[in-house]
């Protein structure tokens, strides 16, 4: 069965969604050596209380004793989506993460939270989008690839180098990495298994952002302060607004500032976000499921480290 047969017969046991998005190794290959993946989903909705209100409803084994017991009001703390982790349909497990889709177009828009918009950067699979949806994660690509430009400005880049840095973006300072929850080749396992669709992708929204000359990445400054301007999220904008920065003025100090401004705000939301996303797995997911989820994480880690090395 294709993967997006099998989200839609994962979507039909859960309540409506407005749109779905499949993302990760469990969807798009990667080069970890691993065959048997859970499929993640990001699925947006219009109120996520009452969906998981409703799912509590029909699954209530997907929740666990404190969910049951609360009227849900920390769906909302700190961070906007949600996950239930490791729900196993015919030998296939699951994780989904719901979001509303208003929320979401505002984390991809200001960068607010870079959760989902990070890996909305990669390669992932459509299986429905609303039309703004889909035009939004348009735009967060060309704005992680302005992102990726930008900081790595005073880098002699290679193409895959540019590839390599855009995936990194949401990886950086994901305090998993750091704990060993993460494998710390995954930005690599990233970009080689997804290599084509990534430059497909990147190729698709660079408008007069880059050429290659020689094998190496050649900035467009003029494009990419325009690019700013047009598309990117409006803390940057009107930080350099304040400045009055315009691309025939543009000096390494300006893009200094850029350059910190950027990784800055992607720190701050990554770093409490990986802490943050955990906790409130634990306390959406039944025990049993958050350990099991959290040894599979940790079992595909080591595996992988000790296949690498």
């Amino acid at each position: 069965m294709e993967i997006r047969d099998k989200i839609n017969e994962f979507l039909s046991t859960v309540p409506e969604v407005k749109s779905a998005i499949g993302y990760g190794s469990g969807v798009k290959k990667q080069d970890d050596g691993f065959s048997k993946k859970a499929i993640d989903i990001i699925a947006t909705v219009d109120d996520d209380y009452s969906w998981h209100k409703e799912n509590l409803k029909r699954n209530p084994d997907l929740y666990s004793k404190f969910a049951k017991g609360t009227d849900l009001s920390f769906l909302h703390w700190k961070t906007d989506v949600n996950f239930l982790a490791n729900i196993v349909i015919d030998g296939q497990a699951f994780k989904i993460g719901t979001i509303n889709e208003k929320k979401l177009l505002e984390n991809i828009e200001y960068w607010d939270h870079f959760y989902i918009p990070g890996r909305l950067q990669k390669s992932i699979l459509e299986v429905k989008a609303t039309d703004k949806l889909h035009k939004a994660i348009r735009a967060n690509r060309k704005n992680a690839l302005t992102a990726a430009l930008l900081t790595n400005y005073d880098q002699n880049m290679s193409f895959d180098d540019l590839l390599y840095n855009i995936c990194n973006l949401s990886y950086s300072t994901d305090i998993r990495m750091k704990l060993g929850m993460e494998n710390k080749n995954k930005v690599q396992n990233i970009v080689k298994g997804s290599y084509d669709e990534l430059k497909e992708i990147y190729t698709d929204v660079n408008e007069d952002l880059y050429t290659i000359k020689n094998g190496k990445v050649l900035l467009n400054f003029y494009g990419l302060l325009d690019s700013i301007d047009e598309y990117f999220p409006a803390f940057v904008a009107s930080s350099l607004a304040d400045r009055d920065i315009y691309p025939k003025d543009l000096t390494v100090k300006d893009l200094k500032l850029i350059k910190k401004l950027i990784l800055k705000r992607i720190g701050d939301t990554t770093k409490s976000e990986s802490v943050v996303q955990p906790i409130k797995g634990v306390l959406l997911n039944p025990v049993s499921k958050s350990i099991e989820y959290g040894f599979q994480k940790r079992l595909k880690y080591k595996g992988n480290t000790e296949n690498k090395g």
